[in-house]
């Protein structure tokens, strides 16, 4: 089911408003909260005050399972406030990065915003997460984290 939701987000052939308006000419396209045109990137990035709410209130959850699974320090602080920015600003201009989190930000922004949401993760942080994985009392893999994490961003 994953796979199809993926593929439907990807190619834009998700049930947003313009999509249903192609076969129910019933409908303007429009998103019903803020008015602007629904297309599939427009789901996370909808301005509304109850869509915005609704994303902070899940951005708690990627947030906490950060917090309680050996996560290196600064992938736990920086990826939910990155979350929370929409892609409105680089990971990479974040203020007091370590030169090996930097490493990992310049390397995620490569990637678009968008992409993350949809579990696209750059190489770094999973090598950064890999050597606190190593030197923490966790039994997990890189592996077996890596998909929890993908799991938490969806």
């Amino acid at each position: 089911m994953y796979r199809l939701w993926l593929s439907k987000q990807l190619s834009g052939f998700c049930g947003t408003q313009v999509m249903v308006s192609h076969w129910d000419k019933g409908r303007d396209g429009l998103c019903p909260d803020c008015g602007k045109r629904e297309i599939a990137s427009h789901l996370n990035l909808c301005s509304d005050p109850d869509r915005t709410r609704l994303l902070h209130d899940m951005v708690n959850t990627p947030h906490d399972w950060l917090q309680n699974k050996y996560t290196h320090p600064e992938l736990a602080y920086w990826l939910p406030k990155y979350l929370l920015l929409r892609g409105t600003r680089q990971l990479s201009n974040f203020p007091y990065l370590s030169a090996e989190m930097q490493w990992v930000a310049t390397s995620q922004d490569l990637i678009p915003w968008t992409s993350f949401m949809e579990g696209k993760l750059s190489h770094e942080i999973f090598t950064l997460q890999r050597h606190s994985l190593a030197s923490s009392l966790s039994r997990l893999t890189i592996a077996d984290w890596s998909k929890k994490l993908i799991y938490q961003i969806l």
